[in-house]
C-alpha cells in the first residue's frame, strides 16, 4: 500500500532537482543518475557597446571571457539577487534546458545548512508566487548526500539496514560545512562552518601562479625547473 506521502503527490508530476550552489546550478528529474544541465549560477554582461547577456549555460557559448561582468545569485552561500536568480531558474525550467511546466511539476531544492528564516520565507514566495510550483521540498545538500549514500549501502548489502550516522564534508564555492547526520536529520548544534571554499583556493593559486611568473627565470630550462616545485 502506498504512503500517504506518496499519495499526496501525483503521479502525473515530473519531479524536478536542483542543486543550486553558488557557483553551479545543476538541474535534472529525480531517479537520474546525473544532472540534465549545469550551468552558471549567475548572470554574465560583457563590456563594451553590445553589452550582450549570457544566462546560465549561455556562458559557456561567450566568445571571450577577458572582459565580463558578473552578477551571481548567491553571496557567501545566501541566495540574495532575487532577481537573477529567477533569470537562472527560468532559463533551467524552458524550452532549451528542462522544457517543463512548473504549474505540473515538483521541485526538490537545495539549500545551505542553517539557512537563515528570511531566506526561507522570500524562497517559498519565489516558488510558489513566481514560478507556480505545485509542490516543493528543501533539504540541505549534505543530508542528501547522507540519504544517498545510505542507499547505495543499503543496495550493496542486499538490503540490510545502513549505518544510522554520517559526517559530510560539503565544500562549496564559498565555505566549507561539516555536518553531523543522525538518520535524515542534521545536527544543528554540531554545524561547523569554514570560510574556505573553490573561490577562495582559486584566488590563492592565481596569486601564486602570478608571483612565480614574475620571479620565474628568462632561460626556458631554469624555468621548467622551477615549476616542477609548484
Amino acid at each position: 500500500m502506498a504512503s500517504s506521502a506518496e499519495q499526496q503527490v501525483p503521479s502525473y508530476l515530473k519531479r524536478v532537482v536542483i542543486d543550486n550552489g553558488g557557483h553551479m546550478c545543476k538541474v535534472g528529474f529525480a531517479g537520474q543518475p546525473e544532472p540534465l544541465r549545469c550551468m552558471l549560477n549567475g548572470v554574465v554582461r560583457s563590456k563594451g557597446a553590445t553589452g550582450k547577456v549570457y544566462v546560465g549555460d549561455q556562458y559557456d557559448k561567450c566568445p571571450d571571457y577577458s572582459s565580463l561582468q558578473y552578477r551571481r545569485s548567491l553571496e557567501r552561500g545566501c541566495l540574495v539577487n532575487w532577481d537573477t536568480q529567477a533569470e537562472v531558474w527560468s532559463r533551467a525550467l524552458g524550452a532549451d534546458v528542462l522544457n517543463v511546466n512548473p504549474a505540473d511539476s515538483s521541485l526538490l531544492l537545495t539549500e545551505i545548512p542553517m539557512c537563515p528564516t528570511a531566506i526561507q520565507d522570500t524562497l517559498d514566495e519565489m516558488v510558489f508566487e513566481h514560478f507556480g510550483f505545485h509542490s516543493y521540498c528543501t533539504r540541505s545538500a549534505p543530508v542528501l548526500a547522507a540519504l544517498s549514500i545510505a542507499a547505495e549501502q543499503a543496495k550493496a548489502s542486499g538490503g540490510g539496514a545502513p549505518s544510522p550516522a554520517a559526517l559530510v564534508v560539503d565544500a562549496g564555492f564559498s565555505a566549507t560545512h561539516c555536518v553531523p547526520i543522525f538518520g535524515s536529520v542534521a545536527l544543528n548544534y554540531g554545524i561547523k562552518r569554514l570560510n574556505v571554499g573553490g573561490k577562495m583556493l582559486t584566488n590563492h593559486l592565481k596569486q601564486i601562479v602570478s608571483a612565480h611568473i614574475l620571479f620565474t627565470p628568462p632561460h626556458p630550462r631554469r624555468g621548467r625547473g622551477a615549476r616542477r616545485p609548484l
